[in-house]
């Protein structure tokens, strides 16, 4: 029997972490009275793909909102929080495996980032930070064409953020950020229990450019994710040895972005 998809989200821990990040952001705007603070409302859409070389492929539709709190904490610079949950279904496709349509998925973003100002380049802002993505792939209950089982699936980077937002003119803002990816984990549900594998190497690629216009900004982006294997553990009770394929993913589509 297929299980509710609002339990599955709530196993595997998300809502702690979201929790969490609520209560900063309002700290954040508690504190609105003693320090100069802006938000920004945004969302979007996007086309995503996944792929595991010679294995498999993941691609459909997302759509995202989030929420950022930035905080001056100085002339030239400011302490930010965002938070972002993109939902989508993707159709999984594998010459081994066989094809499925509509698996869930849900990938959240959590971002604290130090923004500075520089003296020789006002047109340049360098920022950094620490930051988490979680993305679960839900297809516990559903079977392939050849008859493969589904399962459920998470997948969780920690990393360092550092980028640069380049004012090219008084309309158009160019974002370019390299992710460094600290650790990352894959949890597998499978039928005979939780697999858990550690990844130690991968980074990501994000790029952007936004015209703005009275508080508003409109424009495309991509992010590209690149990572290695993982470690291998003993699974299917110590019969198997599993381990996580070296994959990449990217997703591409436009943003609206209303900052106050």
């Amino acid at each position: 029997m297929l299980t509710p998809k609002s339990n599955n989200i709530r196993r595997i821990g998300l809502q702690s972490p979201i929790n969490k990040m609520i209560g900063v952001l309002l700290l954040m705007a508690l504190s609105h009275s003693t320090c100069s603070q802006t938000t920004q409302l945004e969302g979007g859409c996007s086309v995503y793909s996944y792929e595991e070389s010679n294995i498999m492929q993941l691609r459909g539709p997302q759509c995202s909102l989030g929420i950022g709190i930035a905080m001056a904490m100085s002339d030239k610079s400011s302490l930010s929080l965002e938070i972002r949950r993109s939902l989508g279904a993707v159709n999984y496709s594998s010459s081994k495996y066989g094809d499925s349509v509509g698996q869930s998925q849900q990938v959240d973003d959590y971002r604290l980032l130090g923004n500075f100002k520089l003296d020789y380049f006002p047109n340049i802002n360098p920022y950094i930070g620490l930051a988490a993505r979680k993305l679960v792939n839900d297809s516990e209950g559903m079977a392939t064409t050849n008859g493969s089982s589904g399962y459920l699936r998470t997948s969780t980077y920690y990393y360092v953020p550092v980028g640069f937002k380049i004012r090219l003119n008084d309309i158009f803002k160019l974002s370019l950020e390299y992710d460094h990816m600290l650790e990352g984990k894959q949890e597998t549900h499978s039928p005979t229990g939780l697999i858990v594998n550690k990844q130690k190497n991968g980074y990501g690629i994000f790029g952007s450019i936004m015209a703005f216009n009275e508080g508003w900004a409109i424009g495309p982006y991509v992010q590209y994710w690149a990572v290695d294997m993982s470690d291998q553990v003993l699974c299917y009770g110590g019969a198997n040895i599993c381990r996580e394929p070296a994959n990449f993913s990217i997703a591409y589509g436009g943003r609206l972005i209303y900052t106050f």
